[in-house]
């Protein structure tokens, strides 16, 4: 496996530098290109998928987040790097418990109802072909059915070892 990722890491750029958001655009475009040109999007693909996981499993580490918010706290829980990026201490997904609220409760209860009836609503529409119109025997209601919309992409399946 690691030579894999060290093969196909020839296929993305080395990073030098902290880059600002237009450098990453540019940078994206230019990568994009290059791999199209060379053929390897698969192998692209794949790499990226790995990176993403890599990155997205890092960065929610609680040993990581606990050790940087340590570090930031040496700074008064804000950083400046000398790209000028910023890091701060923040709270994130804050939570709030409505539901000692009686008219709260009263009105999830009827958006639940109502979100029932419209899955109930959407399955039975989902039924019918798209721009064909049918007229439902029991209630003489006239249903057409719902347009139908897709994007193209792809997916990538990392082995569970």
């Amino acid at each position: 496996m690691a030579k894999n990722a060290v093969q196909s890491a020839q296929l993305l750029p080395t990073f030098t530098k902290v880059l600002s958001k237009a450098e990453i655009n540019s940078l994206v475009t230019t990568s994009v290109e290059q791999v199209i040109e060379q053929g390897n999007v698969l192998a692209a693909a794949e790499l990226l998928s790995v990176m993403d996981e890599f990155i997205t499993k890092f960065r929610k580490d609680p040993m990581f987040i606990d050790y940087v918010r340590t570090e930031l706290e040496k700074y008064r829980g804000k950083f400046q790097a000398a790209s000028g990026t910023k890091i701060e201490i923040c709270e994130a997904a804050t939570k709030y418990d409505f539901s000692s609220n009686g008219t709260w409760k009263s009105i999830m209860e009827q958006i639940d109802i109502l979100t029932e009836e419209r899955k109930s609503i959407e399955e039975r529409l989902r039924t019918i072909p798209p721009g064909k119109t049918i007229i439902d025997a029991e209630t003489g209601e006239m249903l057409q059915g719902p347009a139908k919309t897709s994007t193209s992409t792809y997916k990538v399946y990392l082995v569970k070892k």
